[in-house]
């Protein structure tokens, strides 16, 4: 079973000094224009799939997250608070239903005029287009990296400017 592509997503913004979880209002910004993700692609962020009510795989994506923040130089994310946000967005967004969905953790450098980090978890539909992709598989090709950061930078960072420009041929 799937989701309807036009559900709403459902957004818990993280406090990133462990602080508290909230839900947000999808229909209302989230993101500052000063916010380093805006400006210079500056955060981290993961993908987990939703299967049956529950994150697939959580404690994996969790320490692959924490390694990435630890990369970036960000501050270590109190992932208690994350997996209660993630359990909470699911449980939103699925209800009594047990389709797939995507779950999306990101973690930013935050405003530039306030210095503290910006955390949200986003449970949404997962895109008609990767569902098609999955059932008849994809076209491959491959091209020489357009940037990098360093060699051996283990992080999921925020800057896909260049994959999302390979996606787009």
């Amino acid at each position: 079973m799937k989701f309807s592509p036009r559900k709403e997503p459902v957004i818990y913004v993280v406090e990133p000094f462990g602080g508290s979880v909230r839900r947000h209002m999808s229909t209302l910004p989230l993101v500052y224009a000063d916010d380093a993700a805006v400006t210079r692609g500056d955060g981290i962020f993961e993908s987990l799939l939703v299967r049956g009510g529950k994150a697939a795989n959580l404690q994996r994506h969790a320490q692959r997250f924490c390694d990435s923040a630890r990369t970036m130089n960000l501050p270590e994310p109190p992932m208690e608070k994350w997996e209660e946000a993630t359990r909470l967005a699911i449980a939103d967004f699925c209800g009594e239903e047990t389709g797939d969905a995507k779950c999306t953790w990101t973690y930013t450098r935050g405003r530039a005029s306030t210095g503290r980090p910006s955390a949200w978890v986003v449970v949404q539909p997962i895109e008609e287009r990767v569902l098609e992709q999955r059932a008849h598989g994809v076209a491959v090709m491959t091209s020489p990296r357009l940037w990098h950061v360093a060699e051996e930078l283990p992080a999921k960072t925020l800057n896909y400017a260049a994959t999302m420009a390979m996606l787009r041929m």
